[in-house]
């Protein structure tokens, strides 16, 4: 396999493994809102504040979802830096590298869960949650 070619399948590893993670990013949010839609409906028939419960079901879920983004975002680095650099020739120590470069960063997982797409999704729900359980409790 020439360098060119080796590049090409390099590339084509580290794009399926983003979309590996881009998929189970959304079989995240899938979880997380039918379990708040179903713990909600469980609720609007009675005076439980059973609703809070979804809440917790929330939380975790985001910072799975989080650590998906922080890790798809690595790969991403990976992707271009495997890009922009010349082929390398078997044997080389960088040949089909899978190890993701670092972010700069101490804090990523907390920026990924921090990012509009996670924290808008999930402090939506949040909220559902919460107008939820205070309609419960009047």
């Amino acid at each position: 396999m020439n360098r060119e070619a080796a590049r090409v399948e390099h590339l084509k590893l580290i794009q399926g493994v983003v979309d590996r993670l881009s998929r189970n990013s959304f079989a995240v949010k899938s979880v997380a809102t039918a379990a708040t839609a179903a713990l909600v409906a469980f609720t609007a028939g009675t005076e439980s504040p059973v609703a809070a419960l979804a809440g917790v079901t929330v939380l975790p879920l985001w910072v799975l979802d989080a650590l998906f983004l922080d890790r798809e975002r690595g790969f991403r680095r990976l992707y271009d830096s495997v890009r922009q650099c010349e082929p390398v020739e078997h044997g080389h120590s960088a040949y089909f590298k899978m190890e993701v470069p670092s972010a700069g960063h101490r804090y990523s997982l907390l920026r990924a869960a921090a990012s509009a797409s996670l924290s808008l999704f999930y402090a939506s729900l949040l909220a559902l949650v919460g107008a939820s359980a205070l309609v419960t409790l009047v």
